[in-house]
C-alpha cells in the first residue's frame, strides 16, 4: 500500500497537482481570500498597480528558505574543493544553482552534461557530453579536479535523454575514474542505502560497493554522509558498511593512471 500511495503522489505531482489535506486546503484558500480583501482595502489609492493574482497558499508555516540534503551536500563539497585550491575544475552533471556556482566564485568551472546548457554564466564553461559514450581524448587522464554530485545514479535510466543501460552507473563511474589525471581528485556523491532501482528517477546505491571501486590505485582522502535529518557525519571509508539511507560524499585521489 505505501508504494501505491507513493506512486499516486508522484503521478499527481507530474500532472501539476500537489496533494494535500482537503480541509487544510480549503482553510488556506479562505485565509488567502481574506488577506487579499484586506490588502486591497489597505492598498486603495496606492501608486503601484495590481497585477495578475499569483496565489501561494502552502507556505504559511514554512521555515525560512528550507535547507535540503542537496544544499548540505553542495556546501560540504564546495568547501572541500576550496581547501584543495585547484586552478581549474571540471564538473559532470551537478547542480548549477548550487555546487557549480559556489565553486565558480573562486575557480573556473567546466561543466559537462548530457543536457543543453540553460544559460551562460560568468566563470562557467559548458560542453555537452554523454559519459555513456567513449571519452574524447582531451578528457582522458587530463583532469586534475573533477566532481560528479548526485548524478551517477541517473545514468542509463533514460530520464535525461540518455540511452537505457542497467549498468549505466557503473559505466559512468569507470569514465569518471578514467578522466582523472595522476595525482588528481574526484569529488563524488550519490544516494546510498538498500541497493535498488526506482525507475526512472534514480538508483539507491550501496556505499560499500561505491567506495570499494577505489581500492586499487586510489586514496580516499575524505568520506562523509548527509543523513536525512541534514546532519553530516565524517567517518573512515571502512565505516560505511551498513544500509543507512543518505548521501554518501567522498574525495578520492588518483595515485597513477
Amino acid at each position: 500500500m505505501p508504494s501505491i500511495r507513493k506512486s499516486l503522489i508522484v503521478l499527481t505531482k507530474a500532472c501539476g497537482i500537489r496533494p494535500r489535506n482537503p480541509l487544510r486546503a480549503c482553510s488556506d484558500w479562505w485565509r488567502y481570500l481574506a488577506q487579499r480583501k484586506e490588502f486591497l482595502k489597505l492598498a486603495k489609492g496606492h501608486p503601484m498597480r495590481l497585477g495578475q493574482d499569483f496565489p501561494i497558499i502552502d507556505e504559511w508555516d514554512d521555515h525560512s528558505g528550507g535547507i535540503g540534503m542537496y544544499a548540505v551536500q553542495d556546501l560540504t563539497i564546495s568547501r572541500w574543493v576550496h581547501q584543495d585550491a585547484p586552478h581549474q575544475h571540471v564538473d559532470v552533471g551537478s547542480r548549477l544553482d548550487g555546487f557549480v556556482t559556489q565553486v565558480a566564485v573562486f575557480c573556473e568551472v567546466h561543466v559537462l552534461d548530457i543536457r543543453e546548457a540553460p544559460v551562460m554564466l560568468d566563470g562557467v564553461i559548458f560542453e555537452r557530453v554523454d559519459l555513456l559514450e567513449p571519452l574524447a581524448p582531451k578528457w582522458r587522464g587530463t583532469v586534475a579536479s573533477l566532481s560528479c554530485l548526485h548524478s551517477i545514479e541517473h545514468f542509463g535510466l533514460g530520464r535525461y535523454g540518455d540511452r537505457l543501460d542497467p549498468d549505466g552507473h557503473l559505466r559512468g563511474l569507470e569514465q569518471l575514474m578514467a578522466m582523472v589525471s595522476a595525482g588528481g581528485r574526484l569529488y563524488f556523491s550519490c544516494p546510498v542505502g538498500d541497493e535498488r532501482v526506482e525507475f526512472n528517477a534514480h538508483r539507491i546505491l550501496d556505499a560499500g560497493k561505491m567506495l570499494a571501486a577505489f581500492d586499487q590505485g586510489w586514496v580516499i582522502e575524505r568520506v562523509a554522509m548527509v543523513r536525512e535529518d541534514r546532519s553530516v557525519i565524517h567517518l573512515a571509508a571502512s565505516s560505511f558498511s551498513g544500509k543507512e539511507e543518505g548521501i554518501l560524499m567522498f574525495v578520492a585521489r588518483k595515485e597513477s593512471c
